[in-house]
């Protein structure tokens, strides 16, 4: 506890009662026999020269008094006794005492208190002869000339180093002590030290200082390449074991990426070097090998290997390839044996046959499922045919098939049909065309009594109307490489004559 303060000559009284639970008291005066106003801490007795009196140490601000210890122990100044605690009256004599002050001062020598303010000199005392409590000062000067300088197995004095020693890596600095290095300026603590390639080709080896243990993920580190690599290539640091150096995450480097006299920079990636440094080579070359290469296969199902091998399908993946035989409908794309593809023409659409002719360079586009065509498709030159034939409007439901000779599936097809009952003067016409999607037909009957109404449809390429819409012959349609089918319906009993059909089929 802190020394209370000692005055001259202080009585006074209290201005209030105070009970034996009470925490503050006032007084009639707080000033000594010099006219000082008192503060801080005081040790005090009240109601001396009675049975009542009660030593108590309070601290003052004007006359109000805020007890810290009150009923104090006749042997231990910062012990309470409820049984010394008293209640004064008002006008009860207060003077200060020493016993507490003496008290605290006597248990701080034993060492049974703590010293609340600790000795300080102006300056640093000259000590000689045979002194008890030399200052620390003195101390760590003995201490420093007579200790030995650290090393791996005793402790000892070393000196800090500073930034330019840490990066020139200084072991002893001025003092001739080693030197350690502040974590503040180390500047990173995964980095190693450039070093020249002593390896042979593709096995690149290095030796670093300080030199590292192990492997781990995020060290980096600096060699000049000796020699060009050929492909993939590895590095052996520290004699910790060879490890594969890997371009783009997780490619071999092709042939020249790392040129002789290069300076290279990797990071440890847990598994592989990972170059962080740019390619000795143009990461596209005049021969486009990264996305280019000859279809091997010879049928509809494409394969192709490109260098560097690619290690999976990745959406936007472009590749070009020179067909080695034109398709024959459906076609697929396998690339590096990463598995077939559907090879599809304006997003989704199936090959039709020769939309891929042999020796076309097509180049496609992986959309995440399919290879989408961005190449046009082969332009055949038989782009148009057209013909006619008939149709016997009493035949029954069935299929007719019209050879339509382009040599591909259509892109569109036209019909144009007219029928005329003999002895009659009704003409029933119908026209329809088709994109290979949708259907689009009108027809009507001319001259007819009975129906003269215009019709559409979007399921019927070809409506045949005798006399009304009892007696029918509808046909949808459906096309193919070879030739178009027209699937006719028959309703009623329609008679007389052949439909003829004027048909036109669009490559």
């Amino acid at each position: 506890m802190n020394i209370p303060k000692i005055t001259k000559r202080f009585e006074t009284s209290l201005a209030s009662s105070l009970s034996a639970s009470g925490t503050s008291f006032t007084t009639v005066s707080a000033t000594d026999d010099d006219g000082n106003a008192l503060s801080g801490l005081y040790a005090l007795s009240i109601d001396v020269g009675n049975a009542d009196v009660e030593d108590v140490i309070a601290t003052v601000s004007g006359t109000t008094w805020t007890i810290v210890y009150r009923g104090i122990d006749a042997d231990a100044p910062n012990t309470e006794v409820a049984a010394n605690k008293k209640a004064h009256r008002r006008g009860a004599p207060v003077v200060i005492t020493d016993y507490p002050i003496l008290a605290v001062i006597r248990n701080i020598l034993n060492g049974d208190e703590t010293l609340p303010n600790k000795l300080q000199y102006a300056s640093h005392p000259t000590i000689s002869g045979n002194q008890d409590i030399p200052d620390k000062q003195y101390v760590d000067g003995v201490a420093n000339a007579g200790a030995s300088d650290a090393n791996t197995t005793t402790k000892g004095i070393v000196e800090e180093a500073t930034q330019a020693e840490v990066d020139a890596r200084t072991t002893t600095g001025s003092t001739g002590a080693k030197l350690f290095a502040p974590l503040d300026k180390i500047r990173a603590s995964k980095y190693h030290d450039y070093a020249a390639d002593a390896g042979s080709n593709d096995t690149y080896v290095i030796t670093v200082t300080p030199a590292p243990t192990a492997y781990a993920a995020g060290q980096v580190f600096q060699f000049k390449a000796n020699t060009v690599n050929t492909g993939a290539c590895t590095l052996n640091v520290n004699s910790l074991g060879a490890v594969s150096l890997k371009m783009n995450k997780d490619l071999d480097p092709v042939d020249g990426y790392i040129k002789a006299g290069q300076i290279v920079t990797v990071i440890h990636d847990g598994t592989n070097f990972q170059i962080l440094s740019v390619s000795g080579k143009p990461s596209v070359s005049q021969t486009g090998e990264e996305i280019y290469a000859a279809d091997s296969v010879g049928t509809d199902a494409y394969a192709v290997t490109l260098t560097p091998a690619p290690t999976a399908y990745v959406t936007g993946m472009v590749v070009r390839f020179k067909a080695g035989t034109a398709n024959t409908g459906a076609a697929t794309l396998n690339v590096n044996s990463l598995g077939a593809k559907t090879i599809v023409k304006n997003y989704n659409s199936t090959l039709a046959d020769n939309d891929i002719l042999a020796n076309q360079i097509v180049e496609v586009i992986y959309d995440g499922t399919n290879f989408q065509m961005i190449s046009p498709v082969a332009i055949s030159t038989a782009t148009y045919k057209c013909g006619t034939t008939t149709y016997d409007v009493s035949t029954a439901s069935g299929s007719q098939t019209i050879a339509h000779g382009l040599g591909r599936t259509p892109s569109l097809i036209r019909i144009y049909a007219t029928y005329k009952p003999s002895g009659t003067a009704n003409l029933s016409v119908s026209q329809g065309v088709y994109n290979g999607t949708t259907t689009a037909c009108v027809s009507g009957e001319s001259g007819s009594t009975v129906d003269a109404t215009t019709h559409t449809s979007s399921t019927n390429m070809v409506e045949i109307y005798q006399q009304g819409t009892t007696n029918t012959q509808k046909a949808a349609v459906s096309v193919d490489a070879t030739n178009i089918t027209l699937n006719w319906t028959k309703a009623g009993s329609p008679s007389g004559a052949n439909i003829n059909i004027l048909w036109e089929a669009i490559g």
